[in-house]
């Protein structure tokens, strides 16, 4: 699925955005699957869509929420998985740290 989802174009964030069960997608591709391949491809395509749309102002909105699953709601689930946690937080690391600034605007008090 991962394939066909996460794939480097700006239409991919509104289908991923818009998926009904994000954040527990997000969480078993990037926490809880026992397959580490998985967690690190299923991190790198998200992190590509997201990367793709930083900068784009009709996407912030989008892109904003789709950040939130990643950086709020699934951190509860990385609790617990030392090992699982150090890839998660790596691929995040990597999300930030290639995402212009402003795209984390609506985020700042959240994260605060």
């Amino acid at each position: 699925m991962a394939r066909f989802v996460f794939q480097r174009d700006k239409g991919s964030l509104a289908f991923v955005a818009s998926f009904p069960q994000l954040s527990n997608l997000v969480r078993v591709t990037l926490v809880e699957s026992e397959n580490s391949a998985l967690r690190a491809e299923s991190g790198r395509r998200l992190r590509d869509v997201l990367v793709s749309c930083s900068g784009e102002p009709a996407l912030k909105e989008t892109l904003s929420s789709v950040l939130r699953v990643m950086l709020i709601e699934v951190l509860p689930a990385v609790q617990g998985r030392e090992r699982r946690s150090a890839q998660y937080f790596d691929q995040v690391g990597r999300t930030i740290r290639e995402l212009q600034m402003a795209d984390m605007d609506q985020l700042e008090d959240e994260l605060a």
